[in-house]
């Protein structure tokens, strides 16, 4: 007996591999892209003036969690 039928291909198309990888670097490449710029080099944080309001209730939410604020640097 033969067979006269010819194999189905069950495998993926190098095309597609390719599309894959292709894809695979670039999300690769854009995440670690963000992640130091997110994290490594972060952007300084710009100080801002509380108002005496603002400051007191900071003051009273450090001493709750047991933290003595100081007040040397305030004006």
């Amino acid at each position: 007996m033969t067979n006269t039928e010819t194999p189905t291909n069950r495998g993926l198309r190098a095309s597609s591999v390719a599309w894959i990888v292709l894809a695979t670097i670039l999300i690769t490449a854009g995440a670690t892209y963000w992640v130091v710029r997110s994290y490594i080099y972060a952007k300084d944080f710009k100080p801002v003036e509380l108002s005496a309001q603002e400051q007191r209730r900071l003051d009273g939410k450090l001493r709750l969690l047991g933290y003595q604020p100081d007040d040397s640097g305030r004006r």
